[in-house]
């Protein structure tokens, strides 16, 4: 059975948001890489009360950008398929990758600025979040002007 123009777009579109979903995954991958290979001497030494209190800080708002980044897509998405804007499913999908990514970039910046181990949970929680936003073809289609 032959695909209608339509339904070769859905198809492009998952694609193009697989393939970004994969270059954000690589992403934090190569952040975790640099923080860990540049990590500061004496990493995991404790260096006090301050640094846990950053640690805790950039920690909440690491979890906070990704559970956001769920409430915002999951918004986007409804948005999109009750006007059926194709379009509206990739910005979903860009919002939310990009939140996930700034929970590694905390990370990143926690590592450099404490040198305390702790700031190595940001990039698993970025990853984690970012692993669970796997584009679904389901979503596309739902926001396409046809059911398949």
């Amino acid at each position: 059975m032959q695909q209608t123009p339509a339904q070769q777009s859905v198809e492009a579109r998952h694609h193009v948001l697989l393939i970004m979903w994969g270059a954000f995954l690589a992403s934090i991958v190569i952040y975790f890489l640099v923080a860990y290979f540049v990590r500061p001497a004496g990493m995991g030494d404790g260096g006090g009360d301050n640094n846990l209190v950053i640690i805790i800080v950039l920690m909440m708002a690491g979890v906070s950008m990704v559970v956001l980044s769920f409430v915002i897509k999951n918004g986007l998405l409804a948005q999109a398929a009750s006007r059926q804007r194709i379009n509206s499913v990739q910005v979903a999908y860009i919002v939310a990758f990009a939140l996930c990514e700034s929970a590694a970039l905390m990370g990143l910046v926690a590592t450099f600025i404490t040198a305390e181990a702790y700031s190595f949970l940001l990039f698993v929680i970025g990853a984690v979040g970012l692993l669970l936003h796997m584009p679904r073809r389901d979503h596309l289609l739902a926001a396409a002007s046809f059911k398949k």
